[in-house]
């Protein structure tokens, strides 16, 4: 128990402040910046004109059945279809090509979907029959399928081929 003395040595103005003397301070705004990357605003101050445009919204439309209704429903949807231009896709696969026949075990492991094994059969493989005339060559090696060759490309072509605009090649 605290004896009123305590009780007021507890309750000085310098522990308990009035309201009226606290100042209130009001936060401004966050401001937004949108921040694009050092190489592509240099790329584009280098060529204006040229726009490379990956994604296309395509709108879509749908028909709905609805119990209730006579007619169906017609909705459209986003829908978002890829495009690459032919150049894009043709300088990633000759990226992909090139290190293929000049890129060491590891430098194969770098791409998607080969690890050390499929990596060291590659190798094996142009040791044996040269370099890869062509992407599609892959399928020859012992090991690797039509499919998983397909899953490859369309794994690797995009990052390669995007890989030219952003860095020096």
């Amino acid at each position: 128990k605290l004896s009123q003395k305590e009780l007021l040595e507890n309750c000085s103005p310098t522990m308990l402040r009035p309201l009226s003397h606290r100042t209130v301070t009001v936060a401004k705004p966050l401001k937004k910046a949108v921040v694009m990357p050092l190489q592509l605003i240099q790329e584009q101050a280098a060529s204006p004109n040229t726009e490379i445009h990956i994604l296309k919204n395509k709108g879509r439309k749908r028909k709905l059945e609805s119990p209730d209704a006579s007619e169906p429903e017609v909705r459209a949807e986003d829908c978002w279809e890829l495009q690459i231009s032919p150049e894009l896709l043709a300088h990633g696969r000759q990226k992909i090509l090139d290190l293929l026949n000049e890129g060491s075990a590891r430098d194969l492991r770098s791409l998607q979907r080969i690890g050390p094994k499929k990596a060291q059969l590659i190798v094996g493989w142009r040791e044996l029959h040269g370099p890869f005339s062509q992407v599609e060559d892959l399928e020859l090696v012992e090991g690797i399928t039509g499919k998983q060759m397909e899953s490859f490309l369309k794994a690797n072509i995009l990052g390669l081929a995007a890989g030219q605009r952003c860095g020096p090649s």
